[in-house]
């Protein structure tokens, strides 16, 4: 299982990124086009409804200690928003775009798949 094969991975990525430039300078304008807003909110609710139909649907098996951190890491982006009071602006819906475009990119001409393949076909990680 490649671990950029879920657009979770990407942003969790560019997370980091963003909160290193963020806490070496508060001020450094690449954060104003970094801002990853709808990309943390894409994967918060986008893991709560994959974790929902591969429990409730397709009665797969996950570790439970696994889902908590799991859990824990997609929200993360979102609280430390929240905490910090990061809204969205104009270059929040871009970057979605961008970064989205690229990644159904990425899964199509590299990985040879789609997005219904990866979430739900293919074997998932579960512990």
């Amino acid at each position: 299982m490649e671990l950029f094969n879920f657009i979770s991975n990407w942003v969790i990525v560019l997370f980091f990124i963003w909160l290193l430039l963020y806490t070496c300078d508060k001020n450094n304008k690449l954060l104003e086009y970094l801002n990853l807003y709808y990309l943390n909110l894409l994967i918060w609710y986008g893991y709560i409804g994959y974790l929902l139909i591969h429990i409730l649907v397709l009665k797969t098996e996950f570790n439970i200690i696994f889902t908590i951190l799991n859990i824990i890491i997609h929200y993360l982006p979102i609280y430390v928003y929240q905490k910090l009071n990061i809204k969205p602006n104009k270059h929040s819906f871009y970057l979605f775009i961008l970064i989205f475009f690229i990644y159904l990119c990425y899964i199509h001409k590299i990985l040879n798949k789609n997005m219904i393949q990866i979430y739900l076909i293919d074997k998932q990680i579960t512990n």
